[in-house]
Formats: C-alpha cells, structure tokens, sequence
C-alpha cells in the first residue's frame, strides 16, 4: 500500500496564519514538530505548494496549529485566513463560474491535493450540496475541520456571506466517510 500524501496547497491558510500572525521560525519549529521538511517551504512566503507531503505528517501540522487556536471556531477562522489569496491564481475564472460549479470542480479534481481521498456528492440542488469524503489513509479532526473552513468560506469568493456546514458525520470520530452539507445564498437570495 502507498503511502497516503497531501499537497501542501491543503495548508496554504495556517501556514500564512502561523507566518503573519506569529513568525517564520514558528513556522519552521512547528513543521519539524510535525515531520514536515523544511524544503518544502522554500523560503519565507515562498513555500512550494505544489509539494507532496506523508498525510500524517500534514494531519500533525493541523493538529499542532489547532492547538494554538483554543477552541474550534477560533481554528476554523484559522483554517480560512487568506483564502481569497489561496485562489487568487483562479480569480480570472470565478467571474465565470458559480459557488455550485465550483463545489463540483473541488469534489471531482480531490485528487489533485490527496491520493487518497474522495469525494461523492449525494445530492445536489440550487444552493446546496451533500457530500461525503471518503479517505484510505488517517483522516484528523484537523483536517475534517479544514474541509469544512474551505467549503464554508467559498461563497466569499463572490462577495457572497459564507456557506453553512452541517456536518453528519466525521471519520476522526469513528465514522465510514465525513459527511457535509453545504448551503450558500445566491445573489438573488440574498436581497
């Protein structure tokens, strides 16, 4: 069996969180804590997202991060820092597309960022989806929490108020699949 690997990108948010708000060499202590190489970090602000990383050496990164943050809300707000910047490669297109078909593009490309992990999507109408995700490997609750701040936080990349997640299930807590559902407002909603 391969080892499962994620690509950094996944990290984007805590790593310009843990730079930002504290420092680089926070940052660098923190990924040797948690088995990552510094090489792949490049230089400070510079890292290679591009890289593959062991999952569960990501899923300690998390979980060293989610330890600074308190509590879950205040680490969900963590997991979003900067997220329009994470995107910004792509803002030439969002003009184009909708949250919806963006929420399909991220469940059907998973393995862009995961070799390991899937996605199904259980149902789908205007202004929501049902997901599931499906992960070989050790999944955290980090990473479950991760997930979700992206999903959340999508719409916003329209100027929209940001998705709600209603999670029903989680594999760090035992379950088959993590398990979300996702509702955002249009536009025309929202007025």
């Amino acid at each position: 069996m391969l080892m499962s690997r994620l690509r950094l990108a996944v990290l984007f948010p805590l790593l310009r969180w843990v730079s930002d708000k504290e420092s680089d060499e926070t940052l660098a202590q923190l990924a040797a804590d948690a088995g990552l190489e510094a090489t792949a970090f490049g230089d400070p602000g510079g890292w290679d997202l591009q890289a593959w990383a062991p999952a569960d050496a990501v899923g300690r990164f998390v979980e060293l991060c989610r330890s600074r943050a308190g509590d879950e809300e205040a680490f969900r707000r963590m997991c979003a820092y900067e997220l329009r910047q994470a995107y910004q490669h792509l803002d030439h297109l969002l003009w184009a597309l909708t949250p919806a078909q963006v929420y399909q593009r991220a469940a059907a490309t998973i393995g862009e960022l995961s070799t390991d992990g899937r996605y199904e999507i259980v149902a789908r109408e205007p202004g929501l989806q049902h997901w599931r995700y499906y992960c070989e490997g050790e999944s955290s609750r980090g990473l479950c929490l991760l997930r979700q701040a992206n999903a959340e936080l999508l719409p916003t990349l329209w100027d929209l108020q940001p998705a709600t997640v209603e999670e029903r299930a989680c594999l760090a807590q035992g379950d088959p699949w993590c398990e979300y559902v996702i509702r955002w407002k249009s536009r025309e909603e929202r007025q």
